[in-house]
């Protein structure tokens, strides 16, 4: 397991047994970012949007999962992509092309 910690989010990536199939993304967001479950919903949404646009750039074979903090809830969406994007190349594992 490799990890990719920022102040916002957190990023945890683990080897699939079959390194040939797609990487896949797996969101965690807590209430404690918004009691409104439209809020964090609507911010999943994004995070998964951004991950199938850079979805040619992941190699295979991982699952990865993303854990928003408390803290990304003050975060405008574009900010929260170039942090998400920045966290996903800066992982040890070759995970973004």
């Amino acid at each position: 397991m490799q990890q990719g910690n920022s102040k916002f989010l957190n990023i945890k990536i683990f080897k699939k047994l079959n390194r040939l199939s797609p990487s896949t993304f797996h969101f965690i967001i807590s209430s404690k970012i918004s009691k409104r479950a439209t809020e964090r919903n609507r911010l999943k949404r994004l995070l998964k949007e951004w991950a199938r646009v850079n979805s040619k750039n992941i190699n295979p074979g991982y699952k990865i999962l993303v854990i928003l903090r408390p803290e990304a809830n003050q975060l405008i969406p574009l900010t929260l992509k170039s942090i998400f994007l920045k966290a996903l190349k800066n992982t040890k594992f070759s995970v973004y092309r």
